[in-house]
């Protein structure tokens, strides 16, 4: 004979569909005329002792407490709509309560939807926001701009070897150097690693090559049928190997501990990102900036590493970048995933949020009050950091989102759409 088994849902439902005036043990008492003192009531609840007090609530019309496994308590209101009138008016007198079992799973979502069903706090600046209709005037003087000239060290410029020696310069190579050892003493202090700076430009140069020449393992440029003698005339293969083995760009001795609030999942590439940073924003900026993400497509194992399927390559670092109109980057930023952290920002600097945050800090180096336009998209649109941005004479535009407009008159897109097929018919 086959049996339903009843889930903990159900068995809920029958239990508070039964009529609990009825007796269960099919005497004549009903379970309303037993005794008080059979009531199971919690330790907490102040029961009157006292026949004198003043008390008049049944039991039966008390909430139910509910208590799972996991340690919650669920509280289930009376049917009944008497005003309950006790001695002590802090506590909630409970009828009974039930052990109700219910998988951890179901819980953590029980748990997860609450949170998120949470209304989020909104800011009162925005929601007292009035809109008006009308054309956008732009005063004359936003629109001047005065096109800066670059350095004579940058007219100097010739070869595509000079460009990359202009951003890779020696201070760059001294400070892998100094790294590169430092940790070869810390990896095996019996056997340490002697660079030169003429050897890391060799290491860059094969990197380089590598990336255009593609075989199918690393030791195949050196081999007799894949090998190419640009490579292996300049390097040997074991050379190589070695210094790719303990090639370092930051101190580890110094790196804080995942746990310390402090801690850059960056750290071992700070150098790196920095001083970047500060060679490609000595550029003057050109009028109109654009500022969006982009994808280093990488086969690396990494926590850090993304998935955006609207990019050419779908896996890889995710970088914001702050480009002109032909391509050129002023300021990246990897994604870490601590774009929130106050450790990168500045005291001057307000926090706008995450997507606001990343704005700010990539439009540091733009000059203040010369009239630039910055453009981006719904990702980064957000009304307190382009205030902030107008403040500083620096003109934003991008796509938005009806959620980030409070108050706003613009139509809804389903409504939109609806009036689209209208046209259409």
């Amino acid at each position: 004979m086959n049996r339903n088994k009843l889930n903990d849902e159900e068995l809920l439902q029958i239990l508070f569909n039964t009529n609990w005036s009825d007796s269960e043990d099919g005497l004549d008492n009903s379970d309303h005329e037993q005794d008080l003192n059979n009531v199971q009531i919690p330790e907490h609840v102040d029961y009157p002792t006292n026949v004198n007090d003043e008390v008049s609530f049944d039991l039966l019309d008390l909430p139910v407490e509910m208590q799972f496994d996991t340690g919650e308590t669920l509280i289930l209101p009376s049917d009944s709509k008497s005003n309950l009138t006790y001695q002590n008016q802090n506590t909630t007198p409970r009828r009974s309560i039930r052990q109700a079992f219910s998988s951890p799973t179901e819980s953590t979502s029980n748990t997860t939807n609450q949170s998120h069903s949470r209304p989020k706090e909104k800011n009162i600046e925005l929601t007292n926001l009035k809109w008006k209709k009308g054309n956008l005037i732009t005063p004359s003087a936003c629109l001047k701009f005065n096109e800066p000239t670059l350095h004579n060290d940058l007219l100097s410029l010739e070869t595509p070897l000079d460009f990359f020696a202009y951003f890779f310069n020696t201070e760059l190579l001294i400070k892998i150097k100094e790294e590169t050892e430092l940790y070869s003493v810390q990896l095996n202090p019996n056997k340490p690693v002697t660079l030169s700076i003429d050897e890391i430009k060799r290491y860059l140069g094969i990197c380089i090559y590598a990336s255009v020449l593609h075989v199918p393992k690393i030791r195949d440029y050196w081999s007799v049928d894949l090998g190419f003698p640009l490579i292996y005339n300049t390097m040997s293969r074991n050379r190589f190997e070695l210094i790719k083995s303990v090639l370092h760009f930051n101190n580890n001795a110094i790196m804080l501990l995942p746990n310390n609030p402090n801690h850059d999942r960056l750290h071992k590439l700070r150098p790196i990102i920095d001083h970047l940073n500060n060679r490609f924003s000595s550029i003057p900026c050109k009028e109109t900036l654009s500022l969006d993400e982009q994808l280093c497509a990488t086969k690396a194992k990494s926590y850090m590493k993304q998935y955006l399927p609207d990019k050419p390559h779908k896996w890889g670092f995710k970088l914001f970048i702050l480009t002109d109109t032909q391509g050129y980057a002023y300021r990246f930023e990897i994604y870490s995933g601590q774009e929130n952290n106050p450790i990168f920002r500045k005291t001057t600097e307000p926090d706008f949020g995450a997507s606001s945050n990343v704005v700010i800090r990539l439009t540091r180096n733009v000059p203040v009050n010369s009239n630039h336009k910055i453009y981006f998209d719904n990702y980064y649109t957000a009304i307190p950091m382009m205030e902030y941005l107008y403040n500083k004479n620096i003109y934003s535009l991008g796509t938005v989102r009806l959620n980030r407009l409070p108050n706003c008159p613009l139509p809804d897109k389903n409504q939109e759409k609806k009036n689209e097929k209208r046209r259409f018919n």
